[in-house]
């Protein structure tokens, strides 16, 4: 009995020590009409080149790094995320979609990441009537508990990168201390590092951070804007940074105009900051959303690696002598903070 107690150990540990091969093939089939050729990229491995199919067929073989993510992308059908994990991956494509299966589904990286893109895709169709809060809420809440489940791998990796500009600090502390010592090491995640540290310093309760912004390269006399021009001047100002592109941005348009008509006067005020757009799209679209507020455009990324601001629209209610009072206000949030200082006029 003891002797069959021990074989059974040697096998489960046997098993759950299973060494993945340090290269990763990959196959492709098309149940469908093949394209001539197919687009390999994995940018962290510096590898783009295109694959020829044969009898509507591919192969490829790659280094195994279980903590990235590539892509193979063929015309007219479903571009392919895949995991490099050491196991035999085989692609299916059918006419309007890929399917990726492994020889060792128990071993394999890339069902793991599958699984978790699924899970992503439900929450975001969900038939629930939520609100973009509450969709953000429950998306940070799945990506916490894979980054959580897989420490070491793609799946924590596109977990962390979905969801860290969108968490408080002491959120994204908790998520950056579950990753493992591998992936801290990965230049995506030193950047969060610095934005985390970009955070702290202009965190709630701190001053301001003043920048100088050129808003007319050819006019650089004219159009120089110090953000302590707005800031710090006895108001309290809420400063709405946004771009034209941004879809979300232009939701919040409608609530942050219903507090400048509900609170606008000698106590408060509202700038908006333009980043990461262009300054003829910029002043386009805030003409077409009727803004009247105090505007700075052509700021880029200079107030957002100051603000530790990874995604936007990020809203921040600054005191009268420029302390941060709140980060990150959203939706009905934003009158119900600023109501706790100033009154309606």
């Amino acid at each position: 009995m003891r002797k069959l107690y021990l074989i059974i150990l040697a096998a489960v540990l046997f098993a759950g020590c299973a060494k993945v091969s340090d290269i990763t093939t990959i196959n492709g089939v098309f149940n469908c009409e093949p394209p001539e050729a197919v687009l390999l990229s994995i940018p962290d491995m510096e590898i783009e080149q295109m694959l020829e199919v044969q009898d509507g067929k591919f192969s490829v073989e790659v280094p195994t790094d279980i903590t990235i993510l590539g892509s193979i992308v063929s015309p007219m059908l479903p571009a392919v995320e895949f995991v490099p994990d050491g196991t035999v991956l085989t692609i299916n494509y059918d006419e309007t979609s890929a399917t990726v299966t492994s020889n060792k589904p128990k071993l394999s990286t890339q069902l793991k990441y599958d699984e978790f893109a699924k899970g992503v895709e439900v929450l975001l169709y969900k038939e629930d009537n939520l609100s973009e809060v509450q969709m953000e809420e429950e998306i940070i809440s799945y990506c916490m508990e894979a980054i959580k489940n897989n420490p070491d791998n793609a799946v924590g990796m596109s977990s962390l990168s979905s969801i860290y500009y969108m968490i408080p600090v002491d959120k994204l502390e908790e998520a950056l201390g579950y990753i493992s010592d591998n992936l801290k090491e990965k230049e995506e995640v030193k950047k969060i590092y610095e934005s985390l540290d970009a955070r702290k310093t202009t965190a709630e309760g701190r001053k301001f951070t003043d920048f100088t912004i050129v808003q007319d390269p050819d006019k650089p006399e004219e159009s120089t804007v110090k953000f302590s021009d707005y800031i710090g001047k006895g108001k309290y100002v809420l400063v709405d940074f946004w771009a034209s592109w941004c879809g979300p941005c232009k939701r919040e348009i409608p609530n942050i105009k219903e507090v400048y008509d509900t609170f606008a006067g000698d106590n408060f005020d509202i700038l908006s900051v333009a980043v990461w757009d262009e300054v003829e799209d910029t002043k386009k679209s805030a003409e077409e959303l009727g803004i009247p507020w105090n505007q700075i455009v052509n700021a880029q990324q200079i107030p957002t690696d100051i603000y530790g601001i990874d995604g936007i629209p990020h809203i921040i209610l600054f005191g009268p002598d420029g302390t941060i009072i709140k980060r990150d206000l959203r939706g009905a949030a934003i009158a119900e903070e600023i109501s706790k200082y100033v009154s309606a006029r």
